[in-house]
C-alpha cells in the first residue's frame, strides 16, 4: 500500500520521482477498487510523471481527484494550487492531498 509514502516530502530530484510513483500507485489502487466494488471505471491519468512546470500535471491530478471523489462522496479540498518553491505550501499540499486519499480508501475500505 503505497499511502504512507505520498505524504513525505520530496527533498530533491530523485525523491519526487519516487513519491511521484509511489502517488501514481495509490491511485492506480483506487480506481480498481472502485471499479471492482461499483463497476465503474475511472479514467487513468499520467500521474507517474511531471511536467515542467507542473501545471498539466497538476490539471491531471485535480481532475483524478475529482472523479474519485465524485463516486464515493467525500469532499475534496483544494488541490489545484501548490507553489513548489515554497516548502510550506508543499507540506500543507501534501498533507490535503494525502487527506482525501484516506479518505477515500475509508470510504471503499481499503
Amino acid at each position: 500500500m503505497p499511502l504512507p509514502s505520498i505524504l513525505t516530502i520530496p527533498k530533491a530530484d530523485t525523491g519526487m520521482q519516487e513519491w511521484l510513483f509511489a502517488h501514481a500507485r495509490d491511485h492506480e489502487e483506487i480506481i480498481n477498487a472502485i471499479q471492482a466494488q461499483t463497476g465503474i471505471k475511472l479514467t487513468v491519468y499520467n500521474l507517474d510523471q511531471a511536467d515542467k512546470d507542473m501545471a498539466l500535471w497538476m490539471e491531471r491530478h485535480s481532475q483524478a481527484h475529482n472523479d474519485m471523489n465524485s463516486v464515493v462522496c467525500v469532499a475534496g479540498s483544494d488541490l489545484d494550487i501548490v507553489d513548489w518553491a515554497h516548502p510550506n505550501q508543499i507540506e500543507a499540499w501534501l498533507y490535503g492531498n494525502y487527506q482525501e486519499h484516506l479518505g477515500v480508501r475509508t470510504a471503499l475500505r481499503i
